[in-house]
């Protein structure tokens, strides 16, 4: 699964607990894919920036936040121009960077994206409504089955994973391996 998270989104996980802050960490623990552009993750920098007293955060804080949305997303160089938000045309830079990067959601708190409910086959979703969804990627279903079966050993190796296949396969696997420390025979591993 793969989602684009609009700027009110990446700052609500930043600033507070909820169900934004868990949408991000399932992305960040690779749950689904969280895609971002150049544009997107720039907005997210500036409006920190834009507000220090606001959100109570140093520049060395904002650039730690934003290098770790970095980190773990994938860049899309968006190739077209999209006019579809009337009331507030900044928002297309999110449909934007979700059809470059052939998401299935856009996640946003923003009633400007929101009221378009779906925009070429992309569900345009709330928070509160994307994270049971994630939560349901066939992929972490299995991998928690057999957690479940054999214990955290038996999928803690990148050659015991499987690795998810097909259009509507999560996109994990072994990325999340690589970004993660495991413990295999007591041991830690990158």
């Amino acid at each position: 699964m793969r989602a684009v998270l609009d700027t009110n989104v990446l700052i609500s996980s930043v600033i507070s607990t909820g169900t934004p802050h868990k949408v991000v960490v399932a992305g960040f623990n690779g749950e689904y894919q969280i895609v971002v552009s150049v544009a997107t993750l720039m907005e997210f920098r500036e409006t920190l920036l834009k507000y220090p007293d606001r959100f109570q955060m140093e520049k060395e804080d904002i650039q730690k936040e934003v290098e770790t949305v970095r980190y773990f997303a994938e860049f899309v160089e968006p190739n077209e121009e999209i006019t579809a938000v009337v009331d507030d045309p900044d928002d297309d830079k999110f449909l934007e960077a979700a059809i470059a990067g052939n998401v299935d959601y856009l996640v946003s708190g923003d009633k400007h994206l929101l009221t378009l409910d779906s925009f070429r086959e992309i569900e345009i979703v709330t928070p509160r409504a994307f994270y049971p969804r994630q939560a349901q990627c066939p992929f972490l279903k299995e991998r928690a089955k057999r957690v479940s079966r054999e214990g955290i050993r038996a999928v803690s190796s990148l050659d015991q994973l499987p690795t998810p296949t097909g259009p509507q396969a999560c996109v994990i696997g072994r990325l999340m391996l690589q970004h993660s420390i495991y413990k295999v025979n007591g041991s830690a591993r990158n």
